[in-house]
């Protein structure tokens, strides 16, 4: 084994973990803005159904690999994909039964209370 292709596969590691970390920093701000709103008003749940569709279709390659090869210890050699995979099916959960459920009727941008409703204005000075 080449001393550089081992240093280059642990770089590799490194980014797929630094992926995993800016993936739950996307969906953890989103989740608990939601939920101090109690809305879901201002993103499109589409992107969250292709999301989540995404991660489960990586799951199912992963699984189908795994089965293909019938050696089940490369489930947990990629643990970056199913990580990946995991938080996002779990994020894009919470998403949908916030959005389908649990603020179902805050279908409005006008029933935010009046914090939420307000934009951050942006003053430009010539």
């Amino acid at each position: 084994v080449v001393k550089g292709s081992v240093d280059f596969l642990g770089f590799l590691y490194v980014l797929g973990t630094i992926k995993v970390g800016v993936t739950i920093g996307k969906y953890v701000p989103q989740a608990l803005l939601n939920k101090s709103r109690q809305s879901t008003v201002g993103w499109n749940v589409l992107n969250v159904i292709l999301d989540l569709t995404g991660g489960v279709l990586s799951l199912i390659q992963l699984v189908g690999d795994c089965a293909s090869m019938g050696d089940w210890s490369g489930l947990f050699g990629n643990p970056t994909k199913l990580f990946l995979s995991m938080i996002t099916i779990f994020f894009d959960l919470v998403f949908l039964i916030q959005h389908y459920f649990l603020y179902a009727d805050k279908d409005s941008y006008s029933q935010l209370p009046l914090e939420a409703q307000q934009q951050p204005s942006i003053e430009v000075k010539c």
